[in-house]
């Protein structure tokens, strides 16, 4: 008797656990019948306080589900932040036309354009920064006769 309970509690908890790939694919049948709810839920808990997706593709597209789910949810400055973040990983991405709606592809691509505007500006500034101090050090071994 105290075998089986033992049995039945393992069986138990070895269910509950389920690995993140299936929580990833329990999410995208979440999304896929438009309960983005908890797909939103099941995305949240593979993503924060930290990443169990091993896989950078599936890390990807959990971000992109996330943020599509808050698009949804009306939530658009959260949905920038994890589209953002999947850019980040891959800046070439684009979202599937069949998965996403409409509205957050445009989304998607907004973010894209920001992202890409943000680091032009970073990078002229890193330009500047380089050319000051390549001038300071010019002025500072120079002597005058």
């Amino acid at each position: 008797m105290r075998r089986a309970v033992i049995i039945v509690i393992a069986l138990l908890a070895a269910t509950a656990n389920a690995s993140p790939t299936d929580e990833l694919d329990a999410a995208r049948r979440s999304f896929r019948t438009h309960d983005y709810d908890s797909a939103m839920k099941t995305l949240k808990d593979l993503l924060y306080p930290r990443e169990q997706l091993a896989l950078t593709s599936d890390l990807i597209e959990a971000r992109q589900m996330l943020g599509a789910c808050d698009f949804e949810a009306g939530r658009t400055d959260e949905a920038k932040i994890e589209f953002e973040k999947a850019l980040q990983i891959d800046p070439t991405l684009h979202l599937d036309t069949n998965f996403y709606s409409a509205g957050a592809q445009h989304l998607f691509d907004e973010t894209r354009s920001d992202l890409e505007q943000r680091r032009a500006k970073e990078a002229e500034i890193r330009k500047l920064q380089e050319e000051r101090e390549r001038l300071k050090r010019i002025a500072e071994n120079l002597v005058v006769v």
